[in-house]
């Protein structure tokens, strides 16, 4: 389908995307840097999710229907698969997109720390034979992997006990910058000095009952329960989590389910 020419110049476009989009990030994060004051890494933060606009409900199988990103966006930072947790499905990610690369589907620039997928990819993508394995690629991992609770600093983080009713502050995952756990930090002790939640001295945070009237209104605001996110989402990549729920008991009620 493809002679000598066009595969070259099919890998040639996706690299100037790389470089277009990563000059971009960095452009921004020098402004953010230099005007708003933010630290380097959390302005280069800030910059990509800006410039690139991720799913942030996009979720990582390890299989080569994980491509379907592509669908909805020219690149990917290869930080987002740098800063997958679970090791075991960071490095399954990565086979997949070295084995996509050798097909010329993508092309992954690590000078510029960026992924583009060719027109040669797109194709591929497009195909209903791939997005059929993608949606059931994507329904098995929802039940093999924890849902958590991404905080973020606020009076919004009330919400993790719709989902949780208690946790210990140890709990927390930092999978973000050292300002970022710092911010998550100070909101939840404000929480507690505000009286709306209590920390105990063994670290156990549990709301009050006038943390409970706040939590009520936060939820009816938003006609609904608290979001939890698969623990392998974008979302939760470069986040302070809370797991709520573990892939173990996920499985138990799916497979329950099926036994009615």
């Amino acid at each position: 389908m493809y002679d000598e020419n066009e595969q070259v110049n099919n890998i040639q476009q996706a690299a100037r995307t790389c470089s277009r989009t990563a000059a971009e990030i960095y452009r921004l994060a020098r402004k953010l840097y230099d005007y708003e004051k933010l630290k380097e890494k959390e302005a280069l933060q800030r910059a990509m999710q800006e410039i690139i606009n991720p799913d942030k409900d996009f979720i990582f199988t390890g299989q080569a229907t994980d491509l379907c990103y592509f669908q909805h966006s020219n690149v990917m930072p290869i930080d987002f698969i740098e800063n997958i947790e679970d090791e075991k499905l960071r490095s399954a990610v990565k086979e997949q997109f070295n084995i996509a690369a050798r097909r010329e589907h993508i092309v992954i620039d690590t000078d510029k720390r960026m992924i583009a997928v060719t027109n040669k990819g797109r194709n591929y993508i497009s195909s209903s034979s791939f997005n059929k394995q993608a949606i059931e690629n994507l329904q098995y991992m929802k039940f093999t992997s924890d849902q958590c609770f991404v905080l973020n600093g606020t009076q919004e983080d009330l919400k993790i006990f719709d989902a949780k009713p208690e946790f210990n502050i140890s709990e927390i995952c930092n999978k973000g910058s050292p300002e970022l756990g710092n911010k998550v930090m100070t909101g939840l002790n404000r929480l507690n000095s505000d009286g709306l939640i209590s920390i105990s001295a063994e670290g156990t945070a549990s709301i009050t009952e006038k943390g409970s009237k706040i939590l009520n209104e936060l939820l009816s605001k938003n006609i609904g329960r608290a979001v939890t996110k698969s623990a392998a989402s974008l979302g939760a990549a470069g986040a302070c989590i809370i797991i709520v729920k573990k892939a173990a008991d996920l499985g138990k009620n799916l497979f329950s389910q099926q036994s009615k």
